[in-house]
């Protein structure tokens, strides 16, 4: 098995500010890591670069379960959202960002281009494709193989936990360049 690194603050995990529910974190801290056993990650950890701070891409391998499929012997449509929050989660995780914003879903939208089935590889990408000034979209790709299955257009939103409102995109970060 191919040595994977995960490298986060865990205290920007969903963008939690430090010090911040130190039980919850404990907990995304224990699902995290007795994930990270059954289902490897690669994770391209965000950077800064004269004072911006570009965003990550994260592969996630998505742990398959028989109770994934539907009757039909395909993988239900709700897996697929279920996988996507896992890659979200891996996403926020990889920011190595202390100072990242809560964020909220805005919107979900799945569309489904090939089956899956139980037993195969499955490989889900999450990126970021467009900054707002509150908002951010990410785009995620689930593969089998070079064979897309389906594709996940993720809007979210910045929440201020204090003031129960929207918040800002941090100005300082960027796309990478090569999206």
């Amino acid at each position: 098995m191919e040595r994977l690194e995960y490298r986060s603050s865990f205290g920007a995990v969903g963008g939690a500010p430090r010090g911040a529910h130190d039980a919850a974190r404990s907990l995304q801290r224990r699902h995290i890591a007795s994930t990270l056993l059954v289902a490897p990650r690669r994770i391209t950890v965000g950077w800064m670069t004269d004072s911006t701070f570009v965003l990550p891409t994260v592969t996630t391998v998505p742990q398959v379960r028989f109770s994934d499929t539907d009757m039909m012997g395909h993988i239900s449509s709700m897996s697929y959202a279920a996988w996507a929050e896992v890659g979200r989660a891996d996403f926020f995780g990889a920011l190595a960002d202390a100072d990242a914003p809560w964020f909220v879903l805005v919107r979900l939208a799945l569309d489904f281009h090939s089956e899956g089935h139980f037993g195969d590889a499955f490989t889900l990408v999450t990126r970021p494709v467009r900054l707002g000034g509150k908002s951010m979209t990410l785009e995620q790709k689930i593969h089998v193989g070079d064979r897309l299955v389906c594709s996940i257009e993720v809007v979210m939103a910045v929440f201020d936990r204090q003031t129960r409102r929207s918040g800002t995109i941090p100005t300082r970060w960027r796309l990478a360049e090569t999206q």
